[in-house]
């Protein structure tokens, strides 16, 4: 594999998100070969029925197995790795969050849009992040969420174009250069707990040369809600008048 044949050794150990037992299993058997976890990346999502479904479409059952595997499965590789990671004082870990996250779409399901189970369960993981890295830093440990942008992936290629998404976007290899960096790079401890924009990062630090930088696809309305709080707050701590929601 592409691993091995630069020189490092690689592992495949099977799981599946929906079995916490079967999640166990692959760290224990990581840990077994390796002694170690230095580094988790939460990049696995449940894709399975309903994830293009409306509200009055899904069901508890289904936003229930989105939920399982979209947050409890990462949570809880989070919580087998992190005992190591405490005893050493380091380790990093990433969850591969999603516009969707902070967004609402604009389009409707089948015209580009994305189904309720999607969004409310990465916005659900969206938060865990924070958590970890205001819990954990102390321990040397760093947590970030990496939102990759639009990227053209073989997933999309392969079946997304039926729902009016295009496969289209920036390289896969924008995401892997700005995980690299969030784990070998001293600089990114100052970003622990923050939300990283992978194309935008990957611009600003030239980690990949040859690419000519993000393009603009936009796909949601982005949610403001914290960034209009913060102006709000500023504004009476400063004696000011706050910001109005309705301007005549």
């Amino acid at each position: 594999m592409l691993i091995e044949r630069e020189g490092a050794r690689a592992m495949v150990v099977p799981a599946d998100i929906l079995d916490e037992n079967s999640l166990e299993y692959a760290v224990g058997e990581v840990l077994g070969a390796w002694s170690r976890i230095d580094v988790l990346v939460n990049n696995a999502r449940f894709i399975g029925p309903g994830h293009m479904d409306t509200v009055l479409e899904t069901s508890p059952d289904v936003l229930l197995q989105h939920l399982r595997g979209n947050v409890l499965a990462p949570l809880a590789l989070d919580r087998l790795v992190l005992p190591g990671m405490i005893a050493r004082g380091s380790g990093t870990i990433i969850h591969l969050t999603s516009a969707a996250a902070y967004s609402d779409p604009v389009k409707q399901i089948g015209s580009g849009g994305w189904g309720l189970s999607y969004g409310v369960s990465k916005g659900a993981i969206h938060r865990l992040t924070g958590y970890l890295a205001l819990e954990h830093a102390g321990d040397g440990i760093s947590c970030f969420n990496v939102q990759p942008g639009t990227i053209a992936t073989e997933r999309i290629a392969q079946d997304m174009g039926a729902v009016g998404i295009s496969n289209v976007g920036e390289p896969t290899e924008v995401v892997g250069a700005v995980v690299a960096w969030l784990c070998t790079d001293p600089r990114a401890a100052l970003l622990n707990g923050r939300t990283i924009e992978a194309p935008f990062l990957c611009s600003e630090l030239e980690l990949l040369p040859e690419w000519n930088g993000p393009s603009l696809i936009v796909q949601g309305r982005h949610d403001v809600a914290a960034s209009t709080l913060t102006q709000l707050e500023a504004a009476v701590a400063e004696g000011r008048r706050p910001p109005r929601y309705l301007v005549d």
